[in-house]
């Protein structure tokens, strides 16, 4: 006998049925909004697959210490107490919003475009004195970056 899925549904919010088992890939995810999110994400999105979050070296840190320093942030207090394994769910891949292409090596654009559902650009320049070309590839250009690296969601 196959399971009732409507009534598995029924009780989940479209937002909830919408992510699941959806592979997120989050550009700007050690700033404000990308902590809220993935926060939110873990908590109230049970079943979705993975993020990847895009990630760059930075004040000398590697990517694997800033993740490690991001899962410190008191935003993700309740979620550590709640779920202690919540990270699992959570992947790096090494970029930088600031350059062209996102700074995805090929492997990363492959694995990108092969696994990926939903694209949230989140990374910018907060910088008001920013150069503008600087400003564009950062705020705008790595968005088409990511769509184009991504095509299962376009």
């Amino acid at each position: 006998m196959c399971p009732d899925v409507s009534a598995k549904n029924s009780n989940r919010s479209k937002i909830q049925q919408f992510y699941e088992s959806k592979v997120i890939f989050l550009t700007g995810g050690t700033g404000f909004l990308g902590k809220i999110l993935i926060d939110k994400l873990l908590r109230t999105c049970p079943t979705f697959e993975r993020i990847y979050l895009l990630m760059r070296e930075k004040n000398g840190l590697t990517i694997k210490e800033r993740l490690t320093k991001l899962l410190d942030d008191v935003v993700f207090a309740r979620l550590k107490k709640e779920n202690p394994e919540f990270a699992k769910r959570l992947s790096v891949v090494h970029g930088d919003p600031h350059i062209p292409n996102l700074g995805l090596s090929a492997n990363h654009v492959a694995l990108l475009s092969e696994t990926v559902d939903i694209v949230v650009h989140s990374a910018a320049t907060l910088r008001f004195d920013e150069r503008l070309g600087v400003a564009i590839t950062t705020n705008m250009a790595g968005y088409q970056t990511a769509l184009f690296a991504c095509p299962r969601d376009v």
